[in-house]
């Protein structure tokens, strides 16, 4: 909804898009569902849609203070130790990091975000891809970036990010495996450290991290929202609410551990009750 709108104005429109959808879905014999949708979003489209169901938590990185030494102050010494290990290593290495336009290096990003589709059994269809990335960088403009990790010259990581209002958005990354990137951190490198600190360089106040590899993410900083699928003008069967909430939080605390609560945003979080409680700490302790 347009910040325009007065809050009663956007409640109107709101409900007449998400009639109009469940309309349009019904005609097709089909369900409309809204994906994706933050958990501070669902109290506001509660008397609209049904009841939703976890899918998932989404990292976003606030940045504090003025300056990446501020970021690093902010976690106890055994993380900063740890994160300066990981600068030093990569650049003992021989890699640097350019920030270039998407447009600049399509090219040369497509194999490797093909290569980490492949490591995680995802279809990896250059051509597509390559197609994916030029209407992407139609629609960003030079707000599409890429963190191009380079060893001897040769790229061997990439972080493709968005600047977006106060933040940057990062939305895909890729790695030449053949340069053996993990013992020189160069995923920590592309995907965190060089944005953080060119976000501090251009005034960005966050860094929106996703949704995989929480358990990194929460370790340098980022906090969680958990993410929900809503139903439009229909109901989950009995039974799929409850299963889907056990098998998010099981996963959450397979991954970040039984003190996950404590990296939520939002105290009023839909999905804290059923993660177990825990004071809010230090960030890395």
């Amino acid at each position: 909804m347009s910040d325009r709108l007065s809050p009663a104005d956007a409640s109107v429109v709101r409900t007449s898009l998400l009639r109009e959808v469940a309309a349009l879905a019904a005609r097709d014999g089909r369900q409309a569902v809204l994906l994706y949708v933050p958990a501070d979003a669902c109290l506001q489209l509660a008397a609209d849609v049904g009841v939703g169901v976890p899918i998932g938590a989404d990292a976003t990185m606030s940045l504090p203070g003025c300056s990446f030494a501020d970021w690093l102050g902010e976690f106890a010494p055994r993380r900063r130790r740890r994160i300066r290990h990981e600068l030093k290593v990569y650049d003992a290495a021989g890699w640097r990091t350019e920030i270039v336009s998407l447009g600049a290096v399509i090219d040369e990003v497509v194999p490797l975000l093909a290569a980490l589709q492949r490591k995680h059994g995802a279809l990896a269809e250059p051509r597509a891809l390559a197609r994916l990335l030029a209407r992407q960088e139609q629609v960003f403009g030079e707000d599409a970036i890429v963190f191009a990790g380079r060893r001897h010259g040769r790229l061997g990581a990439f972080a493709l990010v968005y600047r977006h209002g106060h933040g940057l958005q990062v939305r895909a990354t890729g790695f030449d495996y053949d340069l053996e990137p993990e013992a020189a951190y160069a995923y920590f490198n592309v995907v965190y450290y060089a944005p953080i600190a060119h976000a501090y360089e251009t005034s960005a106040r966050a860094l929106h991290l996703g949704v995989d590899s929480l358990h990194a993410k929460v370790l340098r900083g980022a906090r969680l929202t958990s993410l929900w699928a809503l139903p439009i003008g229909w109901e989950w069967p009995e039974g799929v609410a409850s299963g889907a909430v056990r098998r998010v939080t099981d996963a959450l605390r397979a991954e970040i551990g039984p003190q996950v609560a404590r990296y939520f945003t939002d105290a009023s979080d839909p999905l804290l009750p059923e993660l177990r409680p825990d004071p809010v700490s230090r960030i890395g302790d």
